[in-house]
């Protein structure tokens, strides 16, 4: 059809532009190279033309071709992107002397050229030349004809938290970045995000949440800034702020499932598990369909009836997210193993926990319930290669799985390895629970001295 068109229509240059785009997306660049041929033949040289040209002949590997159809267009007119795009060819070939040429001659086309400003900056990071770098980006945040996201894109990259060295070996210099760019663009949204992050993993997390916060008065139904709120305040651990925050924030975006989830953590750093369940019924509800979510709140349900002793309304949470999810791995497992603390229906806590260690094999808590369960059943030497198993990832980090290995050890009367795994049981305990179990060890490692 486009073909047709063009031959009825020889001057209508998007016609041909469609006709490029088409035969790269299938796969015929040569054909594409022909209509920018014709395109040339009718309008002459354009700057959009020659970076498509450019890019198709790139992808063909021909990079000598690419780079002096950018060469022809430069000889004849001064073009801030075709300059650029030279001087990102020259930084591929390692020439960042004629990059750095092409960019400062960009720059002479347009001086607010965000691109070619950027290019140059990277170049004197790359030669560690920190001084000039420093300069240019002051120069980049604080250029008004400049669009914020642009800079704020920017920015996010140059502060990547897996770069920590850089950041903390030249804070003072970036901390002036952030104060320009702020006053750049007092009320900028982005702007705002981007500071109260670069403040809050610098170690000066109250003034971190304080701009957001400032940020989210501006832009109350901004639900971006909500969340990077929310997220602030639960690394922090400011858990009533964190619910409060997020009842507002799911009043204004009741979609937003998200915020309630972190509302229930909230509830549950604080031991409040009525609140808990209260907040998973809701988002059962809020769930509309979606089974991963409902299981998963049926399952943060059950758990939370067991910590306050409700076991019967536990299980009951739990048959209904196994109805959903038959393999659900954390439901089986914690089911399995409560059975098995309460000591009945040992062989369905069996067969729900076989579930979860042919799904994950080498996960130390599942592993642990089950091997529990093959003790209980009176079968310690069966139990023991999968604690065994446990041990190597990572069950030593848990009191309760050293201490049930421990148990099966002494049940095969290996006394003295397992007063090695009591001891390790013991320094991994909390505090409350020291005591006890230090008397249980002392009571049956002298029965079989």
């Amino acid at each position: 059809i486009y073909e047709t068109l063009a031959k009825d229509f020889p001057r209508k240059s998007e016609i041909y532009q469609n006709l490029v785009n088409l035969y790269a997306q299938q796969g015929m660049p040569e054909r594409a190279l022909e209509v920018l041929d014709e395109i040339e033949t009718v309008q002459g040289p354009e700057e959009n033309v020659t970076m498509v040209r450019y890019e198709l002949l790139m992808n063909m590997n021909k990079h000598k071709e690419a780079y002096e159809a950018l060469e022809k267009y430069n000889d004849q007119f001064a073009s801030a992107p075709i300059l650029s795009a030279m001087a990102g060819y020259n930084l591929s070939q390692y020439n960042d002397s004629l990059a750095m040429t092409c960019y400062q001659e960009a720059l002479a086309c347009d001086a607010d050229y965000a691109q070619a400003i950027i290019g140059i900056a990277e170049i004197y990071r790359e030669r560690r030349s920190y001084p000039e770098f420093f300069d240019t980006v002051n120069g980049f945040v604080t250029n008004l004809n400049i669009d914020s996201y642009l800079k704020d894109r920017y920015l996010n990259a140059v502060l990547n938290p897996n770069e920590p060295w850089f950041r903390r070996n030249f804070s003072a210099q970036f901390d002036r970045i952030i104060d320009n760019y702020n006053a750049t663009h007092p009320k900028d949204s982005l702007a705002m995000m981007t500071s109260s992050i670069y403040y809050y993993t610098s170690d000066r997390k109250e003034k971190g949440l304080e701009t957001i916060r400032q940020a989210i008065d501006l832009y109350p139904s901004s639900k971006s800034l909500r969340g990077s709120y929310v997220q602030m305040l639960s690394e922090s651990k400011l858990w009533e702020a964190l619910i409060d925050e997020c009842t507002k924030a799911y009043e204004m975006f009741p979609d937003e499932t998200g915020f309630l989830e972190y509302k229930g953590i909230g509830y549950y750093q604080l031991n409040d598990y009525e609140s808990v369940i209260s907040n998973a019924e809701q988002l059962v509800k809020a769930a509309k369909g979606d089974t991963l979510l409902t299981v998963q709140s049926l399952s943060t349900i059950g758990d939370m009836y067991h910590e306050i002793g409700n076991n019967a309304k536990a299980y009951t949470a739990y048959d209904k997210a196994l109805k959903l999810k038959p393999d659900y791995a954390p439901v089986l497992n914690n089911y399995a193993y409560f059975l098995s603390c309460e000591g009945r229906k040992l062989k369905k806590a069996y067969e729900m926990s076989k579930i979860t260690i042919d799904q994950e094999p080498d996960n130390p808590t599942y592993l642990d319930t089950f091997a529990w369960i093959l003790y209980l059943q009176g079968k310690p030497a069966d139990a023991k290669p999968f604690f065994k198993r446990a041990m190597i990832y990572g069950g030593k980090e848990s009191a309760t799985v050293l201490d049930h290995y421990a148990e099966v050890l002494y049940a095969l009367k290996e006394y003295d390895l397992a007063e090695v795994y009591w001891n390790m049981a013991i320094n991994k305990s909390e505090e409350g629970e020291k005591a006890e179990l230090e008397a249980k060890v002392r009571e049956k490692l002298e029965l079989v001295k």
